[in-house]
This record gives structure tokens, C-alpha cells and sequence, in this order.
């Protein structure tokens, strides 16, 4: 009872749990009527998936408190998990502190996804899952090069590789690969950048889908792969590889057909196709606010940025400086 007060008092689990020892989480867990058994651990798994797909569908916004939640009750369950399903139980754990590391990749915010990853590759480790470690890896790998440490980049993605080859999963090794590449183009290694796309091709080709495709797919491996030509430079095939990713996106999900349109739109700018750049861009942009996506955002305004440098004095560019002024 003391517990289920302190809860009242404060608000909120987290800072509830912070405070507790294992045993107290142990009663915490009993009086919120936890009870660890196959059909309880289903039921989170089910529920991970769940909003996995309602945060492509419908946004960072519609499945933050859930996944929050979900993460915390975990954490109170752990202390009284059978042995027998400890490892699963891990696998939760690790999944959702991955995807609660991408929501805060999604903001912006390296530093949190950084440490939320951690958490994610400890639970993985604790899981025993090679492949849910690769999976964290690269997500890991992708958050270092955001915030401007690609060379971090390239020992989570060679890590990565590492476990997706302990898999026998050829589609994350193609993702590490993927990985290995963005942080080779930051780095300015064109030479190694290509041949790390090159050999993703090799491995994406009749991979078995193992990963949702909104996670990973050959349709994302194009995407990859456009924006890391444009960086080394390799504009026209870095369009046609950006058009691939669009052709091969799953409709069903609006962010990621997000990502991959401004991705096209950004491999256009580069290549001087203003006029199709500006009109996908807008497009876009309306994506990026319907579905509260910060980073979305900052891809559009990026290629936004990108166009004024390419065709300053261009009318479609200038009324797209005006649009995006008032609507993101």
C-alpha cells in the first residue's frame, strides 16, 4: 500500500523506481498485479509490435506514454521472472529501450538515444539474442554519426556486422554494412563508403526479411545509399538509387514514406533537379507536421537549405522559403 502511495504522491513510475531496491520493485510489481508467466511476456511482445507500427503509422506522439509505460512494467517484473523465462523477458527489455532510443533519435536528442541504447545492448546481451544486438548496433551506430562521431559510427557498425554474422542474418549484416557507410561518407572515406555499399547490395540481395520493413529493408538500403553517394558526391546515381528507395517503400507506413520522398527530393537539390526537389519537399513537409516528427522537420529543412544554395533566385524555391515559413 505504501508503494501504490508513493506512486500517487510522485505521478509517475520512473522516479518511483529509481528509489527502490530490487525486493521493493519485486512488491511494487505483485501490487500492480504482475504476474510472469508465457501469456504475460506475449502479451508485451505483442503489444512492442503494436506500437512499433502505430509510431510509423501515426507518429512519435500517438505511442510515447505506451512505450514509457510498457518499459516500466517490465523493469518491476524482472526481479520475480521465472528463470526459465528470464531470457525473453530480456528480449523485452531490449526492445523497448531500442525503440525508446529511436523516439528520442526521432527528437533529436543523440545523447538520450545514446543512453538508451545501452540499456538496449546490456538486455540483448543478458537475452542472448545476436541478432537483437546487431539490430541495437546499428541503431546505436546511426545515433554516433548523427551527433557528429562517425568514427564511433564505424566501431558500433563493425560491431554490428560482428553479431549479425553470429545471426547468420544476411539483412542486418547489410544494415552494419549500410551503417559502415554513413559513417565513411561523414568521414570523408569515399573509397570505403562505396565499397561498404557495395557489399550490402551483395548481402541485401535474397536476404529472408527478418525485420519488420520499417525497421530495414532493401527499400531503406537504397535510401542509405543515396544519401551516403550524395555525400561522397556521386549525384546521379545517388537519384536513382533515392527513386528506387520510394518505388520499394511500404505504403502502409507514413513516416517512412516520409524519409524516403525527402531523401529523393535531397538527392535532386544536389543534382540541380530544383523544380521536382521543391514540389516534393512541400509535399513532405506536411507529413513532417502531421505526424510530429522532429527529425522529419529538419530533413526538410535541411533540403530546403540545400535548394536555396543550389537556385537561389529561383521562384519555386523562393515561394517554397515562404510556404515552409509559416507551416514548419
Amino acid at each position: 500500500m505504501k508503494l501504490l502511495v508513493a506512486i500517487t504522491a510522485v505521478g509517475t513510475l520512473p522516479a518511483v523506481l529509481a528509489g527502490l531496491d530490487d525486493a521493493a520493485r519485486s512488491r511494487l510489481g505483485y501490487a500492480l498485479g504482475g504476474k510472469v508467466d508465457r501469456a504475460a511476456i506475449e502479451q508485451l511482445e505483442a503489444v512492442t509490435e503494436v506500437t512499433a507500427q502505430q509510431y510509423e503509422s501515426f507518429g512519435p506522439r500517438a505511442v510515447a506514454a505506451i512505450r514509457r509505460g510498457q518499459a516500466e512494467l517490465v523493469e518491476t517484473l524482472l526481479p520475480d521472472c521465472p528463470a526459465a523465462l528470464r531470457t525473453r523477458l530480456y528480449a523485452v527489455r531490449a526492445s523497448l529501450a531500442r525503440v525508446i532510443g529511436w523516439q528520442a533519435y526521432d527528437a533529436g536528442d543523440m545523447r538520450a538515444a545514446m543512453a538508451h541504447y545501452e540499456v538496449a545492448r546490456s538486455a540483448a546481451d543478458d537475452a542472448a539474442d545476436p541478432a537483437l544486438t546487431a539490430l541495437v548496433l546499428c541503431n546505436a551506430s546511426l545515433a554516433a554519426i548523427r551527433d557528429g562521431r562517425p568514427g564511433l559510427g564505424v566501431d558500433h557498425a563493425a560491431a554490428a556486422r560482428w553479431w549479425a554474422t553470429r545471426a547468420q542474418n544476411r539483412l542486418l549484416t547489410a544494415y552494419a554494412l549500410d551503417m559502415a557507410a554513413e559513417a565513411h561518407a561523414e568521414r570523408g572515406e569515399a573509397r570505403e563508403c562505396r565499397s561498404a555499399l557495395d557489399e550490402a547490395d551483395d548481402f541485401i540481395n535474397n536476404a529472408e526479411l527478418t525485420l519488420p520493413t520499417y525497421v530495414f529493408d532493401a527499400a531503406i538500403h537504397y535510401g542509405f545509399r543515396s544519401e551516403c553517394l550524395v555525400g561522397v558526391g556521386d549525384r546521379l546515381p545517388a537519384v536513382t538509387a533515392a527513386r528506387r528507395c520510394v518505388e520499394l517503400i511500404d505504403p502502409a507506413y507514413a513516416l517512412s514514406r516520409g524519409f524516403a520522398e525527402i531523401g529523393l527530393a535531397a538527392a535532386l537539390a544536389h543534382a540541380g533537379e530544383i523544380e521536382e526537389s521543391v514540389r516534393i519537399t512541400r509535399a513532405t513537409s506536411t507529413v513532417a507536421t502531421a505526424y510530429g516528427s522532429p527529425r522529419l522537420a529538419s530533413e526538410v529543412r535541411s533540403t530546403r537549405r540545400t535548394l536555396a544554395a543550389a537556385a537561389p533566385d529561383a521562384p519555386a524555391v523562393r515561394d517554397l522559403e515562404e510556404y515552409l515559413a509559416t507551416t514548419l
